[in-house]
């Protein structure tokens, strides 16, 4: 808080004209506004929050009952939010507590640091995966996660590389983001092993999922990233894989992606759009 203060009372001293215009920060990194964000509008700068994530939603469990959203939602305090589709819209309306303007803006392109997307073989699969964090790191900061697992993570892929090896495909994995030492060490170490061994092939982090959905024939996700939605716009066949088979089909956190439970359909999907992607090539 002291240093929030500290920024606060800086943003009220920089001259006008040294503003920036607009001032957005990310669901990813963000859910209560910094003070000096306050400031900064006050003097005229529009402040907003681009709210992108599909894995916020009421995911509803195979078991029964879902995974609900994170109860900080309801005190944004954000002037305005950008999102990428009326569900969003909708979901934030029943949410969020102080009056806001929320504004349907499409689909948000990820940053993007322009390396090369260049993909290689005779049918390329793109898995895009939610990494791991280690364990200590969640307990740490009081947010348990019940999805993106060591566990789940870890079968996931195997699976993935498996079906995708079987196949003679070409599999590529892009981890969602760079996350540093927070990043599951078991993890880490069987996605280098597989790149090793041949079997799958590392992306670069910062590469945009939507422009290496443009390049790819096949794309794979972990539930519920909403970079499936990039591939669904280039007209790419695109799944979500549940492995342990933790969700119901019929989910609104999917934005109608066809949601794969267990290895047997992951193997049939994988080979119908093979025949799809070669019949458009």
């Amino acid at each position: 808080m002291l240093s929030d203060r500290i920024e606060a009372a800086y943003a009220a001293q920089v001259p006008r004209e040294h503003l920036a215009k607009i001032y957005a920060f990310t669901n990813a990194a963000y859910i209560y506004r910094p003070l000096w964000t306050y400031e900064v509008e006050r003097r005229g700068a529009e402040v907003a929050m681009c709210f992108y994530a599909m894995n916020t939603f009421d995911m509803r469990l195979a078991a029964g009952g879902d995974i609900g959203y994170a109860p900080g939602y309801a005190a944004m305090t954000w002037p305005v939010i950008y999102t990428q589709h009326e569900n969003h819209r909708e979901f934030l309306k029943g949410v969020v507590e102080a009056k806001t303007d929320i504004r349907v803006c499409g689909l948000m392109p990820y940053e993007d640091n322009g390396a090369s997307a260049d993909l290689s073989g005779k049918v390329k699969i793109l898995y895009l995966d939610v990494q791991p964090f280690r364990p200590a790191f969640m307990a740490g900061i009081g947010r348990p996660c019940h999805i993106y697992t060591e566990d789940v993570s870890e079968r996931t892929f195997r699976e993935v590389c498996g079906a995708a090896g079987k196949a003679g495909a070409a599999l590529y994995i892009k981890p969602k983001r760079f996350v540093g030492n927070r990043l599951s060490i078991p993890y880490r170490r069987m996605l280098e092993d597989a790149e090793k061994a041949g079997l799958a092939r590392i992306v670069d982090s910062g590469i945009s999922a939507r422009r290496l959905c443009a390049v790819a024939d096949i794309v794979l996700c972990q539930p519920f990233t909403s970079a499936a939605l990039f591939a669904a716009e280039a007209g790419k066949p695109v799944a979500y894989y549940d492995a342990p088979g933790l969700f119901t089909k019929s989910q609104p956190a999917s934005y109608g992606v066809p949601v794969l439970r267990g290895y047997t359909e992951l193997e049939q999907w994988i080979a119908e759009a093979m025949h799809v992607s070669e019949a458009a090539a």
